[in-house]
């Protein structure tokens, strides 16, 4: 973190920064050494760092500050009181500055000259403290990204990994230095997750949520739920619960590997199912694989890749509900998927208007 520290006028870089706490002010080292606020300030990057950087970082940065300190006394005073402030910043190390006892007039002057050093010098850990949280809190990388009708994009992140949107999508992407996340609204993405144990990857939608540490795997969004299927690596999946919300801090639900795949809706979530690793994200070679698909789920796939969607009858909407298409076609001929279509399920495919409208059989 580069900070910087202000000076009043005529003050000496220098100057007493210490403030008179439990923690330093009784340190006799810190007394005599006087570190300056950007001594300070450097310790704390380097804290942060420690604390909030990836695993690689993190260690750099507990090897920086070892030497760092072992350079100079006044280095390593610096670092006492920068952990002292780190350690303010937290909330539980405040609460014994809340609600004291009252005590004789003397010792509350004494512990208001004490209150008014704190707020006055010491109030800089939550300058640089609370700066230093932040820092290593905001997001390194935000990125939206989206596609229109039978659009397929694929996508290189800086770690890597490379995330592929199905047509009619959105995502919104956040790094951060411990996690990364994927907030879906939207379609259907394909992941190839590099891995990196201390940035675990989930993506969030309304229906549930998937955390992953390196894998391969789709998650789809439907009007009533979301598919979740890997090829490569394990994944953890949470469906929405009844209260509406998805408690990832619980167990998950479900546990996926290699070859599986589950939906949820907002009754629950189903039992894993057995897919081939090679039909997860196939739409991104031009294929759509449909394994026991309830037709209508099907028809609004396809529809994400036409120009003009096939239409379900609305007075057949249940009674098609329950027929299910399993097989695989390629995206590049819709009118040869309809024309198969009676011969695999008991439909009936007429034209209105030049648009192809599916009706059950009766």
């Amino acid at each position: 973190m580069n900070a910087r520290a202000t000076r009043t006028p005529g003050t000496p870089e220098s100057a007493d920064t210490t403030p008179n706490t439990a923690n330093t002010a009784n340190t006799p080292t810190s007394r005599a050494l006087k570190p300056s606020r950007l001594q300070i300030a450097h310790a704390l990057s380097l804290i942060g760092r420690t604390h909030h950087g990836d695993a690689d970082d993190a260690a750099a940065a507990a090897r920086e500050l070892a030497g760092w300190r072992a350079e100079a006394p006044v280095h390593d005073a610096a670092a006492g009181i920068a952990q002292s402030y780190w350690e303010q910043t937290d909330g539980t190390a405040l609460r014994d500055r809340v609600a004291v006892p009252k005590r004789s007039d003397g010792a509350a002057r004494h512990s208001r000259r004490q209150m008014l050093t704190w707020l006055g010098v010491g109030g800089l850990a939550i300058v640089f403290g609370g700066a230093a949280r932040r820092q290593w809190l905001q997001p390194t990388l935000t990125l939206a990204l989206r596609t229109g009708k039978g659009e397929v994009r694929p996508h290189t992140l800086p770690d890597g990994s490379v995330v592929t949107l199905a047509p009619h999508t959105d995502v919104q992407i956040t790094y951060y230095r411990n996690r990364r996340e994927f907030q879906l609204s939207r379609g259907g993405l394909h992941l190839d997750v590099q891995p990196d144990t201390s940035r675990p990857l989930s993506v969030a939608t309304l229906f549930g949520n998937v955390r992953v540490l390196g894998t391969v795997f789709t998650v789809a969004l439907r009007d009533d739920g979301m598919d979740v299927a890997v090829a490569r690596g394990r994944v953890a999946v949470w469906a929405r619960s009844p209260d509406g919300e998805v408690h990832v801090n619980r167990d998950p639900d479900v546990t996926l590997g290699a070859g599986q795949a589950v939906g949820t809706t907002p009754r629950g979530i189903g039992s894993p199912q057995v897919v081939t690793s090679q039909s997860v994200g196939a739409w991104r070679e031009g294929w759509l694989v449909f394994q026991a698909t309830p037709l209508p789920q099907a028809i609004a796939q396809w529809n994400d890749f036409l120009a003009q969607p096939i239409r379900i009858a609305d007075t057949d909407v249940a009674a098609l509900r329950a027929l299910q298409l399993t097989g695989t076609f390629p995206v590049s001929d819709p009118a040869g998927f309809l024309q198969g279509l009676p011969a695999m399920l008991p439909v009936r495919v007429r034209r209105e208007n030049g648009q192809a409208v599916i009706t059950a059989l009766r």
